[in-house]
């Protein structure tokens, strides 16, 4: 599962509910989309077509879904023959294994890697920390070839350099957060300012990494570093970075970019920078469609009814209930 970062060795006994969890993650990914198309699977056909890549989103990734849609629009542009699974029905199981449902998250990974075999590709890319660090602990034996030959999206892009061509200019000055202290995290760090270093105009200045967060900005992460310190420590290494002259902060992964977003609401605006992802870059000069960032657009709204003002043509174009709307905003972005 997408936000989740550690194995806990003992179950959690609460009121926690994984219907609720899962379904208001799913309503938020519906209100947040492009309603005219999901480019993501939910579920496998029944005669599973080939196909050369599998890509595994995870399943928190649907809270900022303009990445998953970015990212479609980047392999569309390659012509790559690639199919995309997401969303709670192809999870890797860590929500249940971090609650104590161990044999339950254990199932769902296996059920998810069936999946992945089912369009017998040549490669699967990997999209989440949590998720690729699920399979990475997880008894190898179980795990099936195609799991044990993934690599990560980042690895991807940046092998695909050739093929890019970059052309417009993108005149910024970007810091990237990116997490220190694990070989995985710290190469897609590094294929990722490859990547941007490619696209004329922009440049990138030096920043230290994440330290003390895990692989990634995940749930479980933060509450280990600290949930009233982490947005100080976000804005503060943001504030340095534009003394370093940055105009832009540049992320790598999903729960960052969402993080950071949420964080930003405790500064203010002259103390902060842009967020921006590196795939919103890379589309930018690649000349495609820019997607809306449609939970920074929330994020910034002063109060719920400007929220849900702006989820509304989701809400009527997809035919979702008012209040399981209201509910997955809330649950979300409550101050």
């Amino acid at each position: 599962m997408s936000d989740q970062q550690e194995k806990p060795s003992e179950p959690t006994a609460d009121s926690f509910s994984y219907a609720e969890h899962f379904g208001t993650m799913r309503v938020l990914g519906e209100l947040l989309r492009d309603p005219a198309q999901r480019p993501w699977l939910t579920s496998v056909p029944k005669d599973a077509p080939h196909h050369k890549y599998v890509l595994w989103l995870g399943c928190n990734v649907l809270r900022t879904v303009q990445l998953a849609e970015t990212l479609d629009d980047i392999l569309n542009y390659l012509k790559e023959d690639f199919v995309t699974l997401g969303g709670p029905s192809n999870c890797c199981g860590i929500v249940h294994e971090s609650r104590g449902d161990v044999a339950v998250g254990k199932n769902m990974l296996q059920q998810t890697m069936k999946k992945f075999d089912a369009f017998t590709p040549e490669q699967m890319l990997c999209w989440c920390p949590s998720c690729d660090n699920q399979l990475r602990t997880e008894a190898q034996e179980v795990v099936t070839e195609t799991a044990k030959q993934r690599i990560s999206v980042t690895r991807f892009l940046a092998s695909q350099l050739e093929r890019l061509n970059f052309t417009a200019p993108q005149p910024v000055r970007i810091a990237l957060h990116y997490h220190g202290g694990f070989a995985e995290q710290e190469e897609d760090g590094r294929d990722a300012k490859h990547i941007l270093s490619q696209i004329p105009g922009l440049s990138i200045v030096d920043m230290p990494p994440m330290e003390g967060l895990g692989r990634h900005c995940a749930d479980a992460a933060i509450k280990s570093f600290g949930e009233h310190r982490y947005p100080a420590a976000m804005n503060e290494w943001a504030g340095e970075a534009r003394r370093r002259g940055a105009t832009h902060v540049t992320t790598i992964y999903h729960s960052c970019h969402r993080q950071l977003l949420l964080a930003q609401r405790s500064a203010s605006e002259d103390t902060t920078l842009p967020i921006v992802n590196y795939l919103t870059l890379m589309a930018r000069s690649l000349g495609l469609k820019e997607r809306e960032d449609r939970f920074a657009q929330l994020a910034a709204s002063p109060d719920m009814a400007a929220m849900m003002q702006q989820v509304e043509p989701n809400i009527r174009a997809l035919s979702i209930k008012p209040e399981q709307a209201r509910k997955a905003v809330e649950a979300q972005f409550r101050r």
